[in-house]
């Protein structure tokens, strides 16, 4: 019997063949045009005739963007007709995200090197399509380009299957991310096992029952984390508003703080409600009031924040002129030195003695399951912390 593949493997194995299968564009355009090229030498049949059967996207265009030819293939995935298409620029088709990166490949074009292959974002019959063509340039006996044949298919499928191989890869990461937190795990269960052999002959109010109890709450957090990285979060959403979320869990926040650490909010005039879990969002905003305090061994003020912002807060473009619900901690601290701030949210890294990395990583993983957005601001006085969420349905 053959020994059984890994899952994470075998899956990993099967896309990618799917994608080799898929990636051979390149190819197919040089199949195509010595086929084009053996037909009209061998026959009476136009060019139009030949590219009109293939089953690959063909459209011929000036170096503004305007189209002189499209094919069957093309009219049909962008639902349009060709006299429609023909003499109308395809700009307006690519996403305006990949729109930059199109240009400069183009660009990069020269009569030495006249064929670039790439791949795109375009709106097809209203949805978002990915695109991947070989662009040919045409040259006058002058060098100027004077034309572009660009050869494509829909590659939307092949980009999923990517995806799914990446996020694969990631859990392969996250295995090895919690073999590292389980390591740290059986240590704190060590000291369990060591301090309640010596229970055993202690009395019970003595300083070895703190030990064990402090153990056991530590533990008991680690174990939570891990979970939630591991296996991903179950939230439990019902209306949350904010403001009144900070208020409730005040005094807690005010232990978790140092003594030289005042901790102040400002709230939004009007409320704040989100669909979410009030327990991870209480741990989001232990986690990093915990950790605003402690970047502060001096003494220092930590503000909670609560305030309506643009949806532009939660994502970077849009046209929706609704609102989110924004979250902040902010500290005036020393700030996240650079060499840390790119890998803030990594469960691996920590700055603490006795940290495990896991509070930013937690915090991360919690908003995102909330569909919503983290972002970080800091400077030699200070870091914010923003949480931006989408508002419950009805406010």
């Amino acid at each position: 019997m053959q020994p059984r593949e890994p899952e994470p493997a075998l899956a990993r194995s099967r896309i990618l063949s799917k994608m080799v299968r898929g990636s051979d564009l390149e190819a197919r355009v040089l199949e195509l045009e010595a086929e084009v090229a053996r037909l009209r030498q061998a026959t009476d049949i136009p060019y139009r005739a030949i590219v009109e059967d293939m089953s690959e996207l063909v459209v011929r265009w000036t170096p503004d963007g305007t189209r002189l030819f499209v094919n069957d293939a093309y009219c049909r995935l962008f639902d349009a007709r060709r006299e429609d298409l023909i003499g109308t620029s395809f700009w307006p088709l690519i996403t305006e995200a990949d729109q930059a990166r199109v240009r400069a490949r183009i660009a990069s074009l020269t009569p030495q090197q006249p064929v670039i292959v790439g791949r795109h974002r375009a709106t097809a019959a209203g949805r978002i399509v990915w695109m991947e063509w070989v662009d040919r340039a045409v040259y006058d006996a002058e060098g100027r380009l004077v034309e572009l044949q660009s050869v494509g298919r829909d590659i939307t499928e092949r980009v999923q299957l990517e995806e799914q191989a990446n996020r694969i890869a990631r859990g392969d990461a996250a295995a090895r991310t919690t073999a590292a937190i389980a390591h740290d795990l059986r240590n704190v269960l060590q000291v369990i096992q060591g301090v309640g052999s010596l229970l055993a002959e202690s009395p019970r109010d003595s300083f070895e029952a703190t030990q064990l109890q402090t153990a056991v709450e530590a533990g008991s957090a680690l174990l939570m984390r891990l979970n939630q990285l591991s296996h991903g979060l179950v939230l439990q959403p019902r209306a949350v508003e904010l403001s009144q979320r900070v208020t409730a869990l005040r005094g807690l926040l005010t232990e978790l703080t140092h003594d030289n650490v005042t901790l102040i909010t400002r709230f939004s005039p009007v409320p704040c409600t989100i669909l979410g879990d009030p327990t991870q969002i209480d741990q989001v905003l232990m986690n990093l009031v915990r950790n605003a305090s402690e970047a502060m061994p001096g003494g220092g003020t930590v503000c909670i924040e609560t305030e309506l912002a643009p949806m532009a807060s939660l994502h970077e473009k849009t046209e929706a002129p609704t609102d989110c619900a924004v979250l902040r901690v902010v500290d005036d601290g020393p700030g996240i030195s650079d060499n840390v701030l790119p890998r803030v949210f990594d469960p691996r890294i920590t700055t603490k003695a006795n940290g495990q990395g896991l509070g930013l990583a937690t915090v991360k993983a919690i908003v995102e399951g909330h569909h919503g957005k983290v972002m970080v601001r800091t400077s030699p006085r200070g870091t914010t912390f923003e949480l931006a969420f989408p508002l419950a349905s009805g406010q």
